[in-house]
């Protein structure tokens, strides 16, 4: 019976899927990469901007590491 605590849990608190935390990542991003674009476009550009990402993020754990 977890219905009567759900008034006092913080949503910000709780736990989310993980599809749910990656959408809130990946919204923004394409949200940047629609304008002035069609709709293929758009997409080509939000998929570059995220692997842009994924390569700086790789980059600097490798660079801290020191692989």
């Amino acid at each position: 019976m977890w219905w009567p605590w759900t008034r006092y849990l913080n949503p910000r608190m709780t736990w989310c899927f993980s599809g749910e935390d990656f959408m809130g990542k990946i919204r923004p991003l394409m949200a940047s990469s629609t304008r002035g674009n069609s709709m293929w476009g758009a997409i080509a550009k939000g998929f570059e901007k995220y692997l842009r990402a994924l390569d700086m993020i790789v980059s600097l754990e490798v660079t801290i590491v020191g692989l």
